[in-house]
């Protein structure tokens, strides 16, 4: 699936998930990331997401770990 990285689709539905959070009155999201994955944590630190927990073990399918990350709406 490499010819679908790099071209602004995360980014795009980073937003849209956050659009939509907003509009829900929801103060404050969540989600996880395979602490593998240093891209897509870049992504959503680029939003304004935290590194809350990191847990290790998380995915049951191969056991490795992942972040919970959260922000705030606003």
């Amino acid at each position: 699936m490499s010819e679908f990285r790099r071209k602004g689709l995360g980014r795009l539905l980073v937003q849209k998930m956050l659009d939509t959070v907003k509009e829900l009155g929801l103060d404050q999201t969540e989600l996880e990331v395979n602490t593998k994955n240093a891209d897509a944590t870049r992504l959503y630190q680029s939003f304004g997401f935290v590194i809350e927990e990191h847990k290790k073990g998380y995915y049951s399918n191969s056991g490795e770990d992942a972040y919970i990350m959260r922000r705030c709406v606003t």
